[in-house]
């Protein structure tokens, strides 16, 4: 299964979804257009969506709505159960320093999941620090997907 959670970066610090349970890889940025659309897929664009909490919140809202819908085929939750899982936390302290920038240097005790859909919306420009010691610069509204800890980058098509 491919775990995958939901983040921002805010003025105030950051936040996370719940993580979700399978198929959070995305498909299309592996496979091309043409493959089918995959919980990750959505992530991936959804995640520019937001511009503060409250529309990371809505967005999460719709987002694990689908995810445990009947259009994906996940089981149905109840209502208070679908609460649950749309809850948003603040990030652990070891995640993110005082100048929000993002360490994934301690990525299992902190994060886990596979993917780490990111997006900076602080108002300023962010560092995430990799699991390989990389620094990845995030502009303000800019997004980026993360894969245990180091920048996605989706395979070249090798002809």
């Amino acid at each position: 299964m491919t775990r995958g959670k939901l983040v921002i970066v805010l003025p105030n610090g950051g936040f996370t979804t719940r993580e979700y349970n399978g198929d959070m890889y995305m498909n299309q940025g592996e496979y091309g257009p043409s493959a089918p659309i995959s919980p990750g897929d959505i992530a991936r664009k959804e995640i520019d969506v937001p511009t503060d909490y409250d529309s990371f919140v809505e967005m999460v809202r719709k987002f694990t709505t689908y995810y445990y819908g009947p259009e994906y085929g996940n089981a149905n939750l109840s209502p208070e159960d679908l609460e649950i899982e749309c809850e948003v936390h603040p990030l652990h302290q070891s995640s993110i320093d005082s100048d929000l920038n993002i360490h994934f240097a301690e990525y299992f005790p902190y994060w886990f999941s596979d993917f780490i859909y990111l997006k900076n919306q602080s108002g300023k420009q962010i560092t995430v620090f990799t699991r390989e010691g990389d620094d990845v610069i995030l502009d303000n509204g800019q997004s980026e997907v993360f894969y245990f800890g180091r920048k996605y980058e989706a395979p070249k098509d090798e002809d």
